[in-house]
């Protein structure tokens, strides 16, 4: 049997398109990536007869397989990692010191009185949407990367947080800037299940460090290697299929500038410009070729959730991109990354 890339024949096209994609090949272009002649659709019950001529009883066993596979993913309620404050206390009232002493340090006496309350509300909030181990979590995961010198830049709504400020997460002051907590953090954001993160940039000749780091802090049964891909626009859709089918540049962009930015097809009238869907003149960039994966901490208290994927190098566990790229950036969620590098599969 082949194996199923498409659902009926007449979608092998599309097949040979995302190939040529995928490759950077023109449509007829052969490469030793993409798929030979053959069938890999979803056969109908008469070609699997035929196939099985004379094994019905094979056929037989499959339709009892199938009924047997009844698996259910369900959704629970977030979980986040465990922190065990070191002195006993609980998370609330550790996270608690934590912050009012970096008030202190932060702030002179005669503006605490002010940067309390905010502090106060910043607090009631975190707790009431239970981020306070989240919070501690990228506090020591930063604790442990400043103790080995490793700089990092806070990006995002989370510098909206002067609670983030105090821990020394981010070194921008939301009260100079005016920024609006809410934004990074909220109730009615939560209940919908939106969960925010604090974003993280780390040099790029340190983040290899920060992995082995989480690894060698947490281990390999609460670490796990994700990966996301995100969908095509309409403008990098027909960008792609354009170039597949040999169409210049230059041709390609006498159409695409006509299209609406939207997040889906051309019926689409958002015309606000979007980021990260420049259009065929900025290679990497467009929304259908970008990806993102890395290390994740993972809580601890399901481990069942959690699977790993790596390489070994001398210097500890790895994973690389197919084109042998590590990951451009990393996210505490505790750790994200991302890279806008062409990703086809994992390698061993």
């Amino acid at each position: 049997m082949l194996p199923v890339h498409y659902a009926v024949p007449g979608e092998r096209g599309r097949l040979e398109v995302l190939q040529s994609i995928r490759t950077r090949t023109l449509l007829r272009q052969a490469h030793p990536e993409k798929l030979g002649p053959g069938h890999y659709h979803f056969r109908t019950a008469a070609e699997v007869a035929r196939l099985f001529a004379g094994r019905e009883d094979l056929l037989a066993h499959t339709v009892e397989i199938a009924e047997r596979c009844q698996f259910e993913v369900k959704a629970g309620a977030p979980q986040f990692p465990a922190f065990v404050p070191p002195d006993g206390s609980t998370a609330h009232e550790f996270l608690r010191r934590l912050v009012l002493a970096g008030a202190a340090r932060r702030y002179p006496a005669s503006r605490q009185p002010g940067v309390r309350e905010q502090i106060e509300v910043e607090l009631g909030i975190i707790a009431a949407v239970g981020y306070e181990e989240y919070f501690l979590i990228v506090w020591d995961l930063l604790g442990d990367c400043r103790a080995r010198g490793i700089e990092w830049i806070t990006r995002g709504s989370a510098a909206d947080s002067l609670v983030c400020y105090c821990l020394g997460i981010s070194d921008v002051c939301p009260i100079r800037f005016e920024l609006y907590f809410r934004r990074f953090l909220n109730q009615e954001r939560m209940a919908l299940n939106k969960l925010p993160d604090i974003d993280i940039d780390f040099p790029h000749d340190r983040k290899d460090d920060v992995v082995d780091l989480l690894f060698a802090k947490y281990g390999p049964e609460h670490c796990a290697v994700v990966g996301g891909f995100s969908t095509f626009r309409a403008r990098s859709a027909f960008a792609e299929v354009a170039k597949v089918l040999g169409v210049a540049e230059r041709e390609v962009r006498r159409f695409t500038e006509h299209f609406p930015w939207s997040s889906g097809g051309l019926e689409g009238r958002d015309q606000g410009p979007r980021t990260g869907d420049h259009g065929p003149g900025t290679p990497g960039k467009g929304e259908g070729r970008r990806a993102e994966g890395g290390w994740r901490h993972c809580c601890g208290r399901d481990r069942r959730r959690v699977s790993c994927r790596w390489r070994r190098s001398p210097s500890g566990r790895r994973w690389r991109w197919r084109n042998g790229s590590r990951a451009s950036r990393a996210m505490p969620r505790c750790i994200r990354a991302e890279s806008c590098c062409r990703v086809s599969r994992w390698t061993n």
